[in-house]
This record gives C-alpha cells, sequence and structure tokens, in this order.
C-alpha cells in the first residue's frame, strides 16, 4: 500500500510538473506571438510612414478644378520627388488663404506657366509667351484680364479648370515653389474614376 501511495504521489508529482511545463510554454508561447505581432506593426507602421512620405492622400474640397477634379474626389498626391514643377501639373499647395477657423487653407490648381513665362489673359483666351494655349479641360470660360504678366523665378502661375468660381494667380499672384506639397498623380475615389489626372 505504502508502494502504490508512493508510486501516485509520483504520478502526481510528475503530472504537476507537466502541467506546470505546459503553463510555462503558453505563457512563453504567448509572450512570442505578443513580440511578433508588435514586431509587424512596428514594421508596417515604418513602412507605411515612409510611404507616406513620398506618396499621400489629399481630400478636394473644393469645385475649382471641375470638371478634371470634383469636390469629393481623393486623389494621391507625389511629394518627396516631386520638385520640379511643369506647366500643365495639377498640384496642391499651402495658400494665404485661410478657412474658417483661421488655418492656412490647401489649394489644388494647374500649372499656367513657371519662372521666366509670361502670361496674357484677353477676351477669354489664355496666351503663354504670346502663344494661345488651347484649354478643352475648362470648364466655361477663361474669365478675367491679365496682360504681360511675368512669372518670378521661383514662382508658378496657376489657375483653377473651373475659371469663372477659382481663386488663383489672378487674384493671389504666382505662388512660391515653396508652397508646393505635391503633384496630384491619381484619383483613387470614387472607385468608378480612378486613375491618373491630366
Amino acid at each position: 500500500m505504502r508502494a502504490e501511495r508512493k508510486q501516485t504521489e509520483a504520478e502526481n508529482a510528475e503530472k504537476e510538473i507537466t502541467k506546470t511545463e505546459k503553463s510555462k510554454n503558453k505563457d512563453k508561447n504567448k509572450k512570442s506571438f505578443a513580440k511578433e505581432f508588435l514586431k509587424e506593426i512596428v514594421i508596417a507602421a515604418a513602412i507605411a510612414g515612409a510611404i507616406l512620405f513620398f506618396v499621400g492622400p489629399t481630400a478636394v474640397r473644393e469645385h475649382s478644378m471641375q470638371p478634371t477634379v470634383n469636390d469629393g474626389d481623393v486623389l494621391l498626391l507625389s511629394k518627396a520627388l516631386y520638385n520640379d514643377p511643369q506647366v500643365g501639373d495639377i498640384i496642391v499647395f499651402k495658400s494665404e488663404l485661410e478657412d474658417d477657423n483661421g488655418k492656412p487653407m490647401n489649394l489644388i490648381k494647374r500649372v499656367i506657366g513657371t519662372g521666366g513665362d509670361i502670361i496674357t489673359i484677353s477676351n477669354g483666351k489664355l496666351y503663354r509667351n504670346g502663344q494661345e494655349i488651347k484649354e478643352d479641360y475648362i470648364y466655361g470660360e477663361c474669365t478675367g484680364e491679365v496682360y504681360n504678366f511675368e512669372v518670378p523665378e521661383g514662382k508658378l502661375y496657376v489657375l483653377g479648370d473651373h475659371r469663372e468660381v477659382s481663386r488663383d494667380s489672378r487674384e493671389l499672384g504666382a505662388i512660391d515653389e515653396k508652397t508646393v506639397i505635391g503633384k496630384a498623380v491619381l484619383r483613387i475615389w470614387p472607385l468608378s474614376d480612378f486613375g491618373g489626372l491630366n
């Protein structure tokens, strides 16, 4: 009977050790899973941060670029690699205008002229360096009168495609290239209009 009791005690002790080991293994597995999960989150955040440094989404909250870009569209901007604005680019820049909360407004416009270009708007037509520019992308007419405005170096002359409602270089003057946040390269929303911009 004593031998049986010792055997039972030994079996119970063995079971306790096994339980303890299993519990330790569970704890190790939990810690290992948590560590791996945290590592994955840190890697994903680093990748997302790197991507957003080069490109970033922006939501359009104005009508001045219709019909090319509409209120509510979400666009992808080329940011860090975009440093040489060209005529025809659609850009987002920090303007001197303020929103209802007194914060500077980001505007989206089309680059019409760069440093050294001479801009004229007359009788509903746009001229750059004496050449009439055919603008099949605008909505309505090209309003306003501008005569032989020379764009200073380091500045951009920008206009909205919906000229009748756009607040742009006709009112604000040429904008500083340093205020450019990025070039709009892709519409990602609505999905029905997904694609490049021109």
